[in-house]
């Protein structure tokens, strides 16, 4: 659920991102699926509007199918405030979240960050062993939970890496905790589609990507997705042989990698991720399942088209055995875990 909450967030704070970027009125509203396992396990959805420095923002949401049967899960929430320059600044937040016949409300009176007030229905208890106690002062200077999903934009670019390089103190209403945030790189968004609502959609993708491309009908982006993971898996597969090899030899590899990254070796896979697979740290950008998932989308466009993929087929059954190692969520630089 942490990756589900991650992606989440990713996708609303770029939507408010590019809106606090303007001076004009701006809205988002979205929907999306909430998943576990690759399984959807219900739906959410949000509405937002800034108009003339301030925003306003609902969201809800609701467990489906099995899930929803048993728990009967559902919530909603508004928050409301101003852009600062160099975060939102909460006027107020409430919350409702329901599961069976139980339900609890709790609602946040605040002015420029600062809350005035805190009403919970019916009253929650928290576990206080190895918290440290609330005061007065770990409420001023907060934002609300979704308040934090507003990204006011410094120097007028959502793609200046500043706007990511801050800690966000988010109060729930029971807790105080802080959110940090760091740049970790923006996307390269490959669409396919009608031209005019490539044309609507753009603004918005450009608030997280550097480059945003319509290549042709409905599909072309997603076969020029597949054709980028090809290029990865071979990419990964050579990248971790090397780095294994020369750690067998004996060579400083952080060296050895600084010496190869000026060279025709150099890639982005080898100066992003190969310090960190020589440190064997695999937490880090696209996990292994969702490789799987999209190398089976190549393997079966390669069967319908008649593409011969031998090097993309056995780099999948790598990941497999990455699988087996409990290395579902494992980064894609993980297949050096196969080498050790």
């Amino acid at each position: 659920m942490n990756a589900l909450r991650k992606r989440y967030a990713q996708a609303v704070l770029a939507g408010f991102a590019c809106l606090a970027s303007e001076a004009g009125a701006g809205t988002v509203d979205a929907t999306y699926s909430i998943t576990l396992a690759g399984l959807t396990i219900g739906r959410a959805s949000l509405s937002g509007v800034v108009e003339n420095g301030s925003y306003n923002i609902n969201v809800s949401a609701a467990l489906t199918g099995l899930m929803g049967a048993i728990t009967q899960g559902s919530g909603s929430g508004t928050a409301r405030g101003g852009i600062g320059s160099m975060a939102p600044l909460s006027n107020g937040f409430a919350v409702t979240a329901t599961n069976g016949s139980n339900s609890r409300t709790v609602q946040i009176g605040a002015s420029s960050g600062n809350v005035r007030g805190v009403t919970i229905e019916p009253p929650l208890e928290l576990p206080m062993e190895g918290r440290i106690p609330l005061r007065e002062q770990h409420k001023q200077g907060v934002v609300d939970p979704i308040s934090a999903l507003v990204m006011p934009v410094r120097n007028g670019n959502p793609l200046d890496k500043a706007n990511c390089e801050r800690r966000l103190p988010v109060f729930d209403g029971t807790q105080r905790f802080d959110v940090v945030l760091t740049f970790a790189g923006v996307l390269t968004v490959m669409c396919g589609g009608d031209p005019a609502a490539f044309d609507a959609v753009r603004p918005v993708a450009m608030a997280f990507s550097r480059a945003v491309t319509l290549l042709g009908p409905s599909g072309a982006g997603q076969l020029t997705k597949m054709v980028n993971q090809i290029c990865i898996a071979g990419l990964v597969q050579g990248l971790s042989e090397a780095i294994a090899f020369g750690q067998r030899a004996g060579l400083d590899m952080h060296q050895v990698l600084d010496v190869l990254g000026k060279g025709a070796a150099q890639s982005w896979q080898m100066d992003n991720r190969g310090k960190t697979m020589v440190e064997g740290k695999f937490d880090f950008g696209f996990a292994v399942d969702w490789m799987r998932k999209d190398l089976g989308l190549v393997l079966d466009e390669a069967k319908r088209n008649g593409s011969r993929l031998p090097v993309t087929a056995l780099v999948d059954q790598f990941y497999a055995d990455v699988q087996k190692m409990g290395g579902n969520r494992w980064d894609t630089s993980s297949l050096i875990k196969r080498l050790k």
